[in-house]
């Protein structure tokens, strides 16, 4: 069983537990994050480990991506997974699939300062398939 296979398979197999029991698609995950030096994160989650950290501009060790990266790292990496998934339940063959996210985040709001806490994040992205 090659890739696509192997991924249309699990997606029809998910679909079809799923409409039996859409309960199951309720999913809760656990992260952990503990500081280990100065602003620097170990994080857990489902078994998987991370670092997640400031740049040394803002007090920390820059061995990690700043947890706002990590939103917009979700945010691409979701939807390419899902993108992918997609086109392998309905056979439509990609060689590649790239996702870019862009964010604006207002840090001023991290520091208390002035009205930034009623500003919002605000991110656009786009998606391509490329035969790579």
């Amino acid at each position: 069983m090659d890739e696509a296979e192997k991924m249309s398979s699990a997606w029809q197999r998910s679909v079809r537990g799923l409409s039996r029991r859409p309960e199951l698609g309720k999913v809760t995950h656990s992260v952990t994050a503990r500081i280990i030096e100065g602003l620097t994160c170990a994080v857990e989650a489902d078994g998987h480990r991370l670092v997640a950290d400031q740049p040394e501009i803002a007090g920390g060790n820059n061995r990690g991506l700043p947890p706002s990266l990590y939103v917009e790292t979700a945010l691409a990496s979701c939807l390419a997974i899902g993108y992918r998934q997609r086109f392998a339940a309905t056979g439509v063959p990609v060689g590649a699939i790239e996702v870019k996210v862009t964010a604006t985040i207002d840090v001023c709001a991290q520091y208390e300062l002035d009205d930034a806490s009623s500003r919002c994040r605000s991110a656009r992205g786009w998606a391509r398939q490329a035969a790579w």
